[in-house]
């Protein structure tokens, strides 16, 4: 019998039913996009993916012994790891300094990255009529230290989308003033967390050394450690998300998001998902 065949021979008192009060007007709300961000294999910022994506580019590589993450392991160890994958191309994200590439330096080392491009920024913007808002990036060392577990995952783009960035400072300043950041939430998930932290861990007990353990470890191979991350920077203080449904984390994490949104729980939700990877047991396991 179907179920909501059942669902009918229920007494009324035992149907569940949800009632969300949406808005005064009893209408469903709107739930639109106000900004976008993206680092992909393609390059980062959304006009490079887009662009290398249209003209049928593709991000796929061949990749190194050095790509593997085994800086912990002798040479011969790292050859012979090498060897053995069956599969030697993955998508990585470029990184340097050219436009269109992630560059670490920028996110790790921010406060003097800022510092030194600041002149250069505000003499750009200078003559236009729109205000500029500096975003400040990572400049503690936990927050150095957690972020190499992410890696690439967080990459706001300084000055673009410029309206992105007036939304998430008007967030933390005149609303902050007038009704706190209990309506702004992060959904952002990740598929399986830094695996390479795993193998290193793993290495300290082999060789025992164990109380060398990083004291970050833990915040570094935790899924929700981005929305956290996003949360505190920003100061949210709504809805904290984190979803783990592999491929499909990120479209996930949107949809949560939007839902969020539609029935009432926030008014604003920075939405996506990160995963990076990129090593030699990950690899391994998706050889098999």
């Amino acid at each position: 019998m179907a179920i909501h065949q059942w669902r009918r021979l229920l007494p009324s008192s035992l149907r569940l039913t949800r009632h969300v009060s949406l808005s005064s007007s009893n209408r469903r709300r709107r739930v639109v996009v106000t900004g976008l961000g993206m680092v992909t294999p393609l390059g980062c910022g959304v006009e490079t993916t887009w662009k290398r994506l249209i003209e049928g580019e593709c991000g796929v590589r061949a990749i190194s012994s050095k790509d593997l993450k085994l800086d912990g392991f002798d040479a011969e160890t790292q050859a012979h790891v090498f060897d053995q994958l069956t599969s030697k191309v993955a998508a990585i994200v470029p990184s340097g300094t050219n436009p269109g590439e992630y560059n670490e330096q920028m996110w790790l080392n921010s406060k003097l990255y800022v510092y030194g491009l600041l002149s250069s920024i505000l003499k750009k913007y200078s003559c236009d009529d729109k205000p500029v808002y500096i975003v400040p990036c990572w400049n503690s060392t936990l927050e150095r230290s957690i972020s190499r577990g992410l890696l690439p995952m967080l990459c706001v783009p300084l000055m673009k989308p410029l309206e992105m960035q007036i939304g998430l400072q008007m967030s933390r300043t005149r609303k902050k003033e007038q009704y706190g950041l209990h309506d702004r939430g992060v959904s952002v998930g990740g598929g399986i967390g830094s695996i390479s932290d795993i193998v290193g861990a793993a290495q300290l007990i082999c060789e025992k050394r164990l109380r060398r353990l990083s004291p970050y470890f833990i915040p570094r191979i935790l899924i929700n450690i981005a929305s956290g991350h996003v949360s505190m920077k920003y100061g949210f203080q709504g809805p904290n998300h984190a979803a783990v449904t592999a491929c499909a984390t990120g479209a996930h994490s949107i949809g949560d998001a939007a839902r969020m949104i539609l029935f009432g729980d926030a008014d604003v939700m920075l939405a996506g998902g990160t995963e990076a990877s990129i090593d030699a047991l990950s690899i391994a396991g998706f050889c098999r």
